[in-house]
C-alpha cells in the first residue's frame, strides 16, 4: 500500500482493523466539537437512567453491605473511578471501601493501581461509614466523574485509541513529572508510543527511564496551564452555588434541632393529656370500670409471679457458670496424668456442686418471700423443702386472670429435684475417680451430669417461656386501677440508690485492695500508702452510711439506706395489704467493721483476705437480692401503677436527653449541645448574614424542669403536680423550637430567592451546570499534536505498517501527513 493510500485510509477511517473507525477518524469526530459529543452523551437516554438510579439508589444506602449487593449502582460508582471491571470481586471492594486513607498499610493503599486508593479515600468509609452516599455534593461529583470515564469507555467503542487520547488529554494538565507519567499504566503506554521508545525500557530502572522522557517531553509545552483553584474567577453561577451550599448547612442545622425538639414536644404532649386523663382512667366508674376491678384482683397475684419469675431468673443465672465450669472438669480430667492434679479437680468439682445443690445454695435459696402472706416460695422446688423453709406451691402452674376478657399470666413451676440428686450423684461418681480406671469411671460420673445438664436446661426453657408470657401480658394491659404510689416509688428509690452506691463500693474496695498488695511488696511506702488508705476508708464509709435523697430544691427526702437498714417493706396495694420487700443488707458492719484503721505491711494480707471472701461474698448477696427485687418494683412502680407509669416515661425522657442533643447535630451542627455556637450563614450575593442562635442554654432549663419529679413522688404529690412539672417542661421544648423554626423560615425564604435568582441565570434549577464534564477540555497545542502523533502510530500498526525505517522516521510519510495538514495539527484537515 503507498503511503498516499495509507494516509486516505487512516484520515477516512477505513483502516482495516477490528475496530468500525480509524483512531485518527474517532478522534477528529470527536475534536470537531467536544461540547457538543459530551452534551449527546450526557442527554443519552440510558445514561439519564442511570443518573437517576444512582441518585435513588444511593439516598437508601445504610451500610456497605447495600452497595455491594447492588450491582447497578455498585457498577455506576467503579465506572466512575475507572474500576468497572472489579464489579465481579465484591470481597475485594469490601475491603477497599472499608480501608482507612489516612493508613499507607491499608489494603486499598498497598495495592499497585491508585484508583484503588483514590476509591477509599473519596468516600471514607473507614471514618465515616457510608454517610456520604447520601450527600447532595458527592452524588454530583460520582456521576460527573462516571460521565468522563463512561463516555471515553464510549469512544473506545469506536476505537480504544480514541478513548486514550481523551484520558491523555484530560490527565495531561495534572502530570508534573516523568515519574507520574510512568506511575499510571494508561499514560506510559500513550507517551511511549508515541515517542517510539520500545517497551523493553520497562526493564531499565526507573531513573533510566525517567531520562530518556525527561530528554524527549518539554513538560512547559505539554502542561502550562495554571490549576491554582484558589486564584479561579468564580461565575455568578457558582458564587449563588456557594450561597445555596450555606444555606443548606443552615437548614440542616435547624431541620434537625427542629425534628428532635419536635418529636420530644410530642411525647411530652401526650404524658400530659395522660396526666389530665388520669383521673378518669383511675375512677372505678370510668373508662377503665370493668376492667379495674380485674386488675384490683390480679395485682397481688402479678408480683408474687413476677418475684417468682425474678428468684427463678437469679437461681439459674448462678448456678449456669458452675455447670458450665463442671462441664470443662470432665474434659480436663479425660487427660489427667498425676494424682495431684485429679485430686485438685476433685475438690473444685465437689465445691461448684454444693454451691448448686446445698440447703442455701443457689437453688435453694434463691426465693420469693412475700411478708403479706408470710410464705417463701421457689419455683424450682415446688413442693416445698421445710428443712430449707420453703413452702409448698399450690399448683405446678400459677394463672392470674388480668383482662375482663379472660386474658391471663400463666407461670409454671419445674421441679429441680432432680437435677439436684444428679449433681449430687455425679459428685459422688466423681469422687470416686481412679487414675487406674480414669475412662470408665469418669463415664459413670459423666452419666449423671448429663442428666443434670439437661434438666438444667429443661428450667432455663420454662422460666425464659414465664418471663415472656409475663412480659407479653401486661404490656398489653391499660391499669387503672390505684396504687400506693408513694410508698412503691419510695421503695424503687431506695433501691436504685443502694445499686448505685454498691457499685461505687466494689471500686472503693478494689482500690483499697490493690493499696493492701502494694504494701505487702519491698520498700512499700507505707506512710504514702496508708495516707490513701484512709481517703479511701473514709469514702467507703460515707458510701455505705449516707444514702442518697432527692429534693425540689428546697425541701429533701432522704431514701431508706438499704446498704445498713437490712431488709424495708413497702406497702405495694392498700386495700389487699400486698407489700414488697427490699432486701438490703448491714454493710456497716460486714464490711466497714472488718476493716482496720490503718494498713500497714502487717495487716495487708488480712486485708487481702477478707476482701477475696467475706467482705466480697457480703456485697454480692447483697447486690443480687437487690437485683432480683427491683424487677418486683419495677412491674409494681413502673407497669402496673398508672402514675407510676407515667413518671417512669418521665424518667425515661430525661434519660434520653442526652441521646436526643445529640441526634441534632447527627448530620452537621448541633444548635442544641451544651457547648453549641451561633450559626453564622452568610450570604454573598444577597449582602446578608444570618444568625441562627444556638439554643445551648436548652438542657440546663429541660432537665432543671423535671428535676423535683423524683421527689413528688417519693412524697405523694398528686398527678396535678406531675402535670405542672410537665408544662415547665414544654416551656423550655416550645421556647426553643420556635426561635429556631423563625430562623428556619427566615432561611427558606432565602433560598427560595436564591433557586430563583440561579434559574434566571442558568435557565434551570438542575444540577448540570455543575459538571465539568459539559466543559471542553483546555490543552496546549503541543499537547494535542502529542496525542495526534500517538493516534497515527497505533493506526499504522493495526493495518501493518511503520513510519520509521531502521529506526529513523520515513521521511516520505510524515511529509505526506505535513502536506495534508498544512503543517499545523495532524488532523488540521479533518478537524
Amino acid at each position: 500500500m503507498s503511503n498516499a493510500s495509507v494516509a486516505l485510509a487512516i484520515l477516512g477511517g477505513s483502516a482495516s482493523s477490528s475496530y468500525p473507525t480509524s483512531a485518527v477518524a474517532a478522534f477528529a469526530k470527536y475534536k470537531k466539537d467536544p461540547v457538543a459529543a459530551r452534551t449527546e452523551f450526557y442527554n443519552r437516554a440510558d445514561v439519564q437512567k442511570s443518573i437517576t438510579k444512582f441518585q435513588a439508589s444511593a439516598n437508601k444506602i445504610t451500610k456497605l453491605d447495600d452497595l455491594l449487593k447492588d450491582r447497578k449502582t455498585l457498577e455506576f460508582v467503579l465506572t466512575a473511578f475507572g474500576l468497572e471491571s472489579e464489579i465481579g470481586n465484591p470481597g475485594k471492594l469490601k475491603a477497599i471501601f472499608n480501608s482507612d486513607k489516612d493508613d499507607p498499610n491499608s489494603y486499598a493503599n498497598r495495592l499497585a493501581d491508585p484508583r484503588y486508593g483514590e476509591l477509599a479515600k473519596f468516600f471514607n468509609v473507614a471514618n465515616e461509614g457510608v454517610s456520604k452516599f447520601k450527600s447532595d455534593e458527592i452524588q454530583t461529583k460520582v456521576i460527573d466523574k462516571f460521565l468522563t470515564n463512561a463516555f471515553e469507555i464510549s469512544l473506545g467503542n469506536e476505537n480504544p485509541a480514541a478513548r486514550e487520547a481523551v484520558y491523555f488529554l484530560r490527565k495531561i494538565n495534572q502530570i508534573d513529572s516523568s515519574v507520574e507519567i510512568l506511575g499510571d499504566i494508561a499514560l506510559r503506554g500513550i507517551v511511549t508510543t508515541a515517542l517510539g521508545l520500545p517497551p523493553q525500557i520497562a526493564n531499565q530502572s526507573v531513573l533510566r527511564q525517567e531520562a530518556l522522557l525527561d530528554a524527549k517531553l518539554d513538560f512547559d509545552r505539554l502542561n502550562n496551564l495554571d490549576r491554582d483553584e484558589e486564584n479561579v474567577t468564580k461565575t455568578r453561577v457558582d458564587l449563588v452555588n456557594d450561597d445555596l451550599a450555606a444555606l443548606k448547612k443552615g437548614l440542616a442545622a435547624t431541620t434537625n434541632a427542629t425534628t428532635e425538639l419536635g418529636s420530644l414536644q410530642d411525647q411530652l404532649e401526650d404524658l400530659r393529656v395522660r396526666l389530665q386523663d388520669f383521673d378518669n382512667v383511675t375512677n372505678p366508674a370510668g373508662v377503665l370500670a370493668s376492667e379495674i376491678p380485674v386488675q384490683e384482683a390480679a395485682i397481688p397475684e402479678l408480683i408474687r409471679q413476677r418475684g417468682l419469675i425474678a428468684a427463678g431468673e437469679r437461681a439459674l443465672a448462678e448456678t449456669d457458670p458452675n455447670v458450665e465450669r463442671l462441664k470443662k472438669i470432665f474434659a480436663e480430667a479425660a487427660s489427667v496424668e498425676t494424682q495431684e492434679d485429679l485430686d485438685s479437680l476433685k475438690n473444685e468439682f465437689a465445691t461448684l456442686v454444693g454451691e448448686i445443690t446445698a440447703a442455701d445454695g443457689f437453688i435453694k435459696s434463691a426465693n420469693y418471700v412475700d411478708s403479706t402472706s408470710g410464705t417463701t416460695e421457689n419455683l424450682f422446688v415446688p413442693s416445698g423443702d421445710g428443712g430449707s423453709g420453703i413452702d409448698a406451691l399450690g399448683s405446678a402452674k400459677i394463672t392470674t386472670v388480668i383482662k375482663s376478657d379472660g386474658t391471663a399470666v400463666v407461670t409454671s413451676s419445674y421441679d429441680l429435684g432432680s437435677f439436684l440428686t444428679s449433681l449430687d450423684d455425679a459428685n459422688t461418681a466423681f469422687q470416686a475417680v481412679t487414675l487406674g480406671s480414669l475412662s470408665s469411671s469418669l463415664a459413670a460420673a459423666k452419666t449423671d451430669f448429663d442428666d443434670a445438664e439437661q434438666e438444667f436446661k429443661t428450667a432455663e426453657i420454662v422460666n425464659g417461656v414465664n418471663n415472656s408470657s409475663f412480659n407479653g401480658s401486661v404490656n398489653g394491659v391499660n391499669f387503672g386501677y390505684t396504687l400506693n404510689s408513694q410508698e412503691l416509688s419510695q421503695g424503687i428509690s431506695a433501691v436504685d440508690d443502694a445499686l448505685t452506691r454498691l457499685s461505687k463500693v466494689a471500686t472503693a474496695l478494689s482500690d483499697i485492695r490493690t493499696l493492701a498488695f502494694e504494701a505487702q511488696q519491698d520498700g512499700a511506702d507505707i506512710t504514702a500508702l496508708n495516707t490513701k488508705y484512709g481517703a479511701k476508708l473514709e469514702e467507703l464509709t460515707s458510701l455505705i452510711n449516707d444514702a442518697g435523697s432527692a429534693s425540689d430544691g428546697t425541701n429533701t427526702f432522704t431514701f431508706d439506706n438499704l446498704l445498713t437498714g437490712g431488709t424495708f417493706t413497702y406497702q405495694a396495694d392498700a386495700t389487699s395489704g400486698k407489700s414488697i420487700d427490699a432486701r438490703g443488707g448491714t454493710l456497716d458492719t460486714d464490711i466497714l467493721s472488718g476493716l482496720p484503721s490503718t494498713l500497714s505491711a502487717a495487716n495487708a494480707n488480712s486485708i487481702l483476705g477478707d476482701i477475696d471472701t467475706t467482705i466480697t461474698d457480703a456485697l454480692s448477696d447483697v447486690k443480687n437480692n437487690l437485683v432480683t427485687d427491683r424487677k418486683i418494683f419495677d412491674f409494681a412502680a413502673n407497669t402496673a401503677d398508672p402514675l407510676g407509669s407515667i413518671d417512669s416515661e418521665i424518667r425515661q425522657i430525661r434519660g434520653d436527653l442526652d441521646k436526643i442533643i445529640e441526634s441534632a447535630g447527627a448530620s452537621g451542627d448541633n444548635l442544641l449541645g451544651e457547648l453549641a455556637s451561633d450559626l453564622k450563614v452568610t450570604l454573598g450575593t444577597l449582602g446578608t448574614v444570618i444568625t441562627v442562635d444556638a439554643q445551648s442554654g436548652f438542657k440546663d432549663n429541660f432537665d432543671s424542669s423535671l428535676s423535683s419529679l423524683q421527689y413528688l413522688a417519693v412524697t405523694g404529690a398528686t398527678a396535678a403536680s406531675r402535670g405542672d412539672l410537665l408544662n415547665d417542661a414544654l416551656f423550655s421544648v416550645g421556647s426553643a423550637l420556635s426561635r429556631i423554626k423563625a430562623e428556619q423560615y427566615t432561611l427558606n425564604i432565602q433560598q427560595s430567592i436564591l433557586d430563583e435568582k440561579k434559574t434566571a441565570l442558568t435557565g434551570t434549577s438542575g444540577s448540570a451546570e455543575n459538571l465539568s464534564f459539559l466543559k471542553p477540555l483546555e490543552n496546549t497545542n503541543y499537547a494535542i499534536k502529542f496525542i495526534e502523533q500517538y493516534l497515527v502510530k497505533v493506526d499504522l500498526q493495526a493495518i501493518g505498517g511503520d513510519i520509521s525505517s531502521g529506526g529513523v522516521t520515513n521521511p516520505n510519510l510524515v511529509s505526506l501527513f505535513q502536506g495534508i495538514s498544512g503543517g499545523g495539527g495532524l488532523l488540521n484537515l479533518t478537524s
